[in-house]
């Protein structure tokens, strides 16, 4: 003990005198590298200046020379005397000379340790990574609940034993144009610019030329090669009790193609990819470049308008029987389809038809529930036979093939069946030329009419006669404060 304190007391000084006089069971001191004891530290055994000879050639009161491995592991230059005060009546009391008092204490440095505590406490917790939709359930498990399916889970008619049911010859078709004459033509096509005008469903040729996906999407083996780790939602499960948040079900787009192409049921799922996350689906964007056609989109003027319809484009991946049944577009809007692999047989009606004279099942969850293929086997043979419903219906049928570009004008009805494999992408717009007859339709909905008619006086003046020869009540300046103005845009939301 004595050889150490001397040797420590060679070093510059350290603050550890306030530790060694403070009472307790046992007190520890840190004495950095280079450190030592004040003079009340080396006053405990007389206030020695003078270091033992045989410690001379060593450090910090260590026995052995600096920098030999004994001396890296000899801890006793950190080893500092404490007093220990065993009474608790008075501070001062049994504070002499008196060695006996002491014990050896291993001295800890705490700061560290301090500072780390005091930057976890500040540190805000750290939030388990969120799962991605895709990571929750593992394909083999989603496999399963897609062939449990009450709707895409059956092969109750056998269709995958059937040969394709074959287009009448009699239904009417629509032209194939160049995008030249699409341009000239673009009025007529899309509709709206004379009264009673509802447009005129076109095949588009050339659109497609240049795009990268005419190399990335051109078969099924091609789109895996690019990208058969992408996830895509297949389907989402509604709640048993029809409330709450659905399960969705995703696949990696391999897993998906080897399904498509497998699939024996009467309805397999179609993959109608409208949800996308940055970093995951940003190539399949890249790969195409909406026709400069089909650009002009009205819910495109603000973001306020967009984010009302933010999903407007579409990705469509599906195999042999799968497809859509009858429907409109939602939200005024027409449609550009440009198909780059694969045959889509599409059959259109004027707008205003019954769903009921079309073969659309006007329950709802027969409507739900009752396969695409299945309607081309019912209803179609009917409509299109020679005197049929169809050609009263205005009724039209194409078949649309890779490389080609579809245009549906807003309000048609149309249906959809595959034919092998296809991928597609798609886009809804609701364009100027078709506004004088979309824009009655529209303005009876104020808060929507409201947005739209205000960003159309701002940023599109030049169609403001087209609005007010349809009665722009909910867009009339004055009708609304700038707060109410805040408030529509902020609650403006098309479902």
């Amino acid at each position: 003990l004595k050889g150490h304190m001397a040797g420590i007391a060679r070093a510059p000084t350290a603050t550890v005198a306030g530790a060694l006089a403070v009472p307790s069971i046992m007190a520890t001191a840190v004495v950095p590298a280079g450190g030592g004891l004040d003079s009340e530290a080396r006053g405990l055994r007389g206030g020695s200046e003078v270091a033992d000879p045989e410690e001379e050639d060593c450090a910090h009161g260590s026995r052995h020379p600096v920098g030999s491995e004994a001396w890296r592991t000899d801890l006793s230059d950190v080893i500092l005397p404490m007093y220990v005060d065993s009474s608790s009546e008075s501070e001062g009391e049994g504070r002499g000379d008196d060695v006996d008092r002491m014990v050896l204490c291993p001295a800890v440095d705490t700061s560290d340790e301090e500072n780390t505590q005091e930057a976890h406490a500040s540190r805000p917790p750290t939030q388990p990574k969120k799962a991605q939709p895709w990571e929750e359930i593992p394909p083999q498990r989603v496999l399963e609940l897609m062939n449990a399916h009450e709707k895409h889970g059956h092969s109750r008619r056998g269709l995958y034993k059937q040969p394709r049911p074959e287009p009448v010859p009699t239904v009417p078709s629509i032209r194939r144009i160049s995008a030249e004459v699409a341009a000239q033509d673009l009025a007529k096509i899309v509709g709206g610019h004379v009264a009673g005008d509802i447009g005129e469903p076109v095949i588009v040729l050339g659109l497609a030329e240049g795009w990268r996906a005419q190399d990335r999407w051109c078969s099924a083996e091609a789109f895996a090669e690019h990208y058969g780790d992408m996830p895509l939602k297949v389907h989402e499960m509604v709640p048993v009790g029809g409330m709450g948040k659905g399960t969705e079900l995703w696949l990696p787009a391999r897993d998906y193609i080897e399904y498509a192409q497998s699939a024996e049921v009467d309805a397999p799922f179609y993959v109608f990819q409208k949800k996308f996350v940055e970093g995951v689906h940003d190539d399949l964007f890249a790969d195409y470049e909406r026709p400069p056609l089909f650009s002009d989109d009205l819910w495109d003027l603000t973001p306020k308008l967009r984010s009302g319809f933010e999903q407007n484009k579409f990705f469509c991946l599906g195999g042999e029987r799968t497809g859509s049944a009858l429907h409109v577009d939602p939200h005024f809007t027409g449609a550009w389809n440009t198909l780059l692999c694969g045959e889509k047989r599409w059959v259109l009606f004027p707008p205003e038809m019954k769903m009921e004279d079309m073969g659309v099942p006007t329950d709802l969850r027969e409507k739900l529930l009752t396969p695409c293929s299945h309607w081309w086997l019912d209803s179609y043979p009917r409509l299109a036979s020679p005197g049929g419903a169809g050609e009263r219906l205005g009724m039209r049928e194409v078949i649309q093939r890779a490389g080609e570009t579809i245009f549906v004008p807003a309000g048609w009805w149309h249906a959809v069946l595959n034919h092998g494999w296809t991928i597609a992408v798609t886009e809804n717009m609701l364009s100027p030329q078709t506004l004088a007859r979309t824009w009655p339709m529209l303005s009876p909905d104020r808060r929507r009419s409201a947005c739209l008619a205000r960003a159309i006086r701002r940023l599109r003046p030049e169609l403001l006669p087209v609005l007010r020869a349809g009665g722009e009540a909910s867009g009339d300046e004055g009708s609304t404060t700038g707060s109410e103005h805040d408030k529509d845009d902020a609650d403006f939301r098309m479902y």
